[in-house]
């Protein structure tokens, strides 16, 4: 069901002066209003959904939709300390207007990895999903919950709503197509480009027979020290901490610790050999622009730096807080792959809202063999 004729109105004036293509919009993050929406190199999208003031934050929406003729779209609510997903069904409100009853089966139940969040309720019946989009279409603030909401309830900003979906559809070549969230037009499904192939990176496991150094050596430890003193690593008057991990027999990581704050800190890494530690190079890590959704400048330091010690996936990770909360800031990963580390996949939360990791958009991802 396409969206009514006034609401349509409405967005030909709201979107005026919006223009995008599927070049400069295929990848990347935008915000719209209350609305932050992305797609990954796959042209796989996801926009979020948050309350409209800056001090709110726990209730949020989540749209997700692969490219391609037959791919979906799915709606996930979540509401901080609400229990919402035991799939019995959910009411959603539009502003003061009537409310919108959808039924347990067109939902499916999931468990947020965060301890702080309940299980979500994941619309994924694809008529439900229209009709619960066409009524947010229609106002301001959307509530919902397992009863009806009461007026004063934690509510969703709806505003961006509207421009985050016409940035999927052009970017996922659905316009005038059957398929587009926004305002459906007569071209078939078969109109829509097919997905982008997802790029494989080669994959080298550590398997060496050799145990790795007890301890960073001492000379690569003060060279560290004397060539980061003007760059970003603080550490005080604290001697960096340090590790070492062996991807071969003949190659060692080492990591070395750049700054320490109250909730997490930063390393930077190097390459190098048994024979000689204090020549090892230091590690450039791709990382992406997230306005463009291309590799951008490598970086150096990487925050609460996390993986290859199981040494069984040969992935580096990276989570960066932009507070203590860890709603909002970056996660990456990089893969080894016997010479250097090329990133694996890529997400980032801009605002600080109340979404939780597991949530935030993925601007980039790979596949592995």
């Amino acid at each position: 069901m396409p969206f009514n004729r006034s609401f349509r109105a409405a967005l030909t004036l709201a979107l005026m002066g919006f223009t995008t293509n599927s070049a400069s919009a295929a990848t990347g993050i935008r915000t719209f209003d209350n609305w932050l929406v992305g797609c990954d190199n796959t042209l796989t999208c996801r926009a979020i959904g948050t309350m409209a003031d800056e001090t709110d934050a726990g209730s949020y929406v989540v749209l997700d939709r692969a490219a391609g003729p037959g791919a979906t779209a799915t709606l996930r609510f979540v509401r901080e300390n609400t229990p919402v997903g035991d799939a019995q069904g959910l009411v959603l409100r539009v502003d003061t207007g009537a409310a919108l009853t959808l039924a347990g089966s067109a939902f499916r139940a999931i468990e947020q990895e965060s301890d702080d969040k309940p299980e979500a309720s994941e619309l994924v019946e694809p008529t439900a999903v229209t009709h619960a989009l066409e009524a947010m279409g229609q106002g301001r603030a959307l509530r919902f919950g397992k009863q009806a909401p009461a007026a004063d309830a934690p509510a969703v900003s709806l505003a961006g709503l509207a421009a985050a979906l016409r940035f999927i559809d052009e970017a996922q070549g659905r316009q005038d197509t059957v398929t587009a969230l926004l305002v459906r037009g007569s071209k078939s499904a078969s109109a829509v480009p097919a997905a982008p192939a997802m790029p494989v990176l080669a994959v080298v496991v550590p398997n060496p027979t050799r145990a790795a150094p007890a301890a960073v050596p001492r000379a690569l430890i003060q060279r560290h020290i004397r060539e980061t003193r003007d760059d970003d690593c603080d550490l005080g008057n604290r001697a960096p901490s340090g590790r070492v991990i062996r991807l071969s027999n003949s190659t060692l990581l080492y990591e070395i610790g750049c700054w320490r704050a109250a909730s997490q800190s930063g390393s930077m890494f190097y390459l190098g050999s048994d024979t000689q530690p204090a020549n090892a190079s230091r590690v450039d890590f791709e990382t992406l622009d997230a306005e463009t959704g291309r590799l951008g400048r490598p970086i150096q330091a990487l925050t609460s730096a996390s993986g290859l010690e199981e040494m069984s996936a040969a992935t580096l990770s990276s989570l960066h807080k932009d507070r203590g909360a860890g709603d909002c800031g970056t996660a990456a990963s990089w893969v080894w792959t016997g010479r250097a580390f090329r990133l694996s996949s890529y997400a980032t939360m801009p605002v600080c809202k109340g979404v939780p990791p597991e949530d935030w958009i993925t601007l980039w991802r790979t596949g592995a063999r």
